[in-house]
């Protein structure tokens, strides 16, 4: 868990976990601007979300250097159940392997971005519950993708 990176959903950020607390639970108490107050506590008030696990041990984030600038702590304990592993690890990214067979699904050329592209047009078009979707959202996707002028470069030649 150490070193990886967590989405939290309620705020849309991402925090580095240095640490997991396991003297601290949801139920633990920490102060606000209005007192005392437990993490459960705190989560229903301020994003109507109920913590279901109070037991869990928090993890901690060491806070950015921007964040302590505008007055946060300097350590951030996290709900487990409300972070979502984002980003790759330090022994993701140092394994040769996992970093290859990665880039063959993130590194596509022209023809196979545009065939993945049309595939994913097409499920959406043809899946029911997309379609309801789009319904409710009065929106409609053409079948062909976007086509714009372009020209090619010469390549650059670089001397060293």
């Amino acid at each position: 868990v150490l070193g990886v990176v967590v989405l939290t959903d309620y705020n849309n950020k991402t925090y580095t976990i240095n640490d997991v607390s396991f003297d601290t639970n949801p139920q633990s108490t920490f102060e606000t601007k209005n007192g005392k107050t437990s993490f459960v506590e705190y989560y229903q008030q301020r994003y109507n979300i109920r913590i279901r696990d109070t037991q869990q041990p928090m993890l901690l984030s060491r806070a950015k250097k921007r964040d302590l600038r505008a007055g946060g702590c300097e350590l951030m304990a996290l709900v487990p159940e409300l972070c979502r592993v984002t980003g790759l690890t330090d022994q993701m990214r140092s394994d040769f392997r996992m970093m290859k067979a990665m880039s063959d699904h993130t590194r596509l050329n022209p023809d196979r971005r545009i065939e993945r592209l049309n595939t994913f047009n097409n499920r959406l078009q043809t899946c029911p519950e997309s379609a309801d979707v789009f319904k409710i959202w009065q929106m409609e996707l053409d079948r062909r993708l976007v086509e714009l002028p372009g020209r090619m470069l010469p390549q650059e030649l670089i001397f060293f």
